[in-house]
């Protein structure tokens, strides 16, 4: 047999990790308990979204990019002020950008 060559799996990285989950009992959904950090990070992304006009393909790409940003100890104001000067891009205007950009723009940008 060959060794598995997949690399190590993750729940969270699966397909269905978007979809809701429901309480057996009740059949309601389970609301998970966000940190502030977190609902800030949401706030970043319904910001964002609604300055493009359009949303997000991937969510969870956005928030990992949100946690390179944090341990670099980047502020939300300095991500949101980068934003604003990639808007301004012609460059960026022509080939879009999201969080992740903007998050490794801080890189060649000091």
């Amino acid at each position: 047999m060959k060794k598995n060559t997949f690399g190590k799996y993750n729940e969270s990285d699966s397909s269905d990790s978007y979809e809701t989950e429901l309480d057996y009992d009740t059949g309601k959904p389970i609301i998970p308990i966000q940190s502030k950090t977190g609902q800030k990070y949401d706030e970043m992304i319904d910001w964002a979204t609604k300055r493009r006009g359009f949303n997000f393909i991937s969510i969870l790409k956005q928030k990992r990019a949100f946690k390179v940003a944090k341990q670099n100890d980047l502020k939300i104001s300095q991500l949101k002020e980068r934003w604003k000067e990639l808007e301004e891009s012609d460059f960026y205007k022509k080939i879009g950008f999201d969080w992740v950009t903007v998050v490794y723009s801080f890189d060649k940008k000091k």
